[in-house]
């Protein structure tokens, strides 16, 4: 699958303030690898994996105000939320 760019709402914590906001982000979607058949075939598994482009709180990108651990919570809501969607799809299949 190719990356994909999504815009979703949420919110997060900058300062003691929790605001909510608007996240753009790329999803890259992770690979489980091939660890089977011929040395020459197999690869490891990739991860999914998240960049955020914007957090929009208002009209303000405050993608610069976060701090790594608040980026990483949010990378991880947002891979979580793709997993549960992508889940939800396949049990309707």
């Amino acid at each position: 699958m190719k990356p994909s760019t999504h815009t979703i709402k949420s919110y997060v914590q900058i300062g003691d303030d929790e605001h909510d906001c608007e996240v753009k982000f790329t999803a890259y979607p992770g690979d489980p690898g091939r660890t089977y058949g011929p040395p020459e075939f197999c690869y490891p598994p990739e991860p999914a994996e998240v960049e955020i482009l914007s957090v929009m709180v208002g009209l303000d990108d405050r993608i610069n105000d976060l701090t790594y651990e608040a980026t990483q919570e949010l990378e991880s809501r947002i891979l979580e939320d793709l997993f549960d969607q992508a889940h939800e799809r396949a049990m309707k299949d």
